[in-house]
């Protein structure tokens, strides 16, 4: 199994979402009904959990890329708060992770690590409504995840 460093610039993108229910539930990961995900996860672990504003957050992803990511692939990351939107950020998924752009489609198990701080700017308390979408540069879907998070203040 092969690993790949990569940097999250977005909180919580790291090209999943998580799902959080109550201060000390798991996360887990929940992907979105409306796609099938060519990016296919089978483990996420997140730490700390929960995520804690200002601190570090790391992601690690586990599964299969059924797809190749082309360079120039984008993300697309929508946060509500209840039924409104209060975050929205479109950004280069190679560059925002720190791939080295295209990664072939694989069979084999792949590893990608994710590192950021969660933003001081994320209210503590609040449950945010998160979904994480990736897209090639013609347009055709990568993966999507959804989730809802509640941050603690450090």
């Amino acid at each position: 199994m092969r690993t790949r460093p990569v940097v999250l610039a977005a909180a919580v993108a790291a090209g999943v979402l998580l799902s959080h229910t109550d201060a000390h539930a798991a996360i887990t990961v929940k992907a979105c009904s409306d796609w099938t995900n060519k990016l296919e996860a089978s483990k996420i672990v997140v730490a700390p959990d929960p995520p804690v504003v200002g601190k570090p957050l790391a992601v690690t992803w586990t599964g299969i890329v059924k797809k190749s990511i082309q360079k120039g692939a984008k993300l697309v990351t929508t946060g509500k708060v209840g039924v409104f939107e209060v975050w929205r950020s479109t950004s280069d998924l190679c560059e925002t992770f720190k791939l080295a752009c295209q990664i072939a489609a694989s069979p084999t198990g792949q590893t990608i690590r994710a590192d950021t701080a969660v933003q001081d700017s994320i209210p503590a308390g609040v449950t945010i409504k998160y979904r994480v979408e990736a897209y090639n540069p013609d347009d055709s879907k990568l993966f999507c995840y959804e989730t809802e998070l509640k941050f603690n203040r450090g």
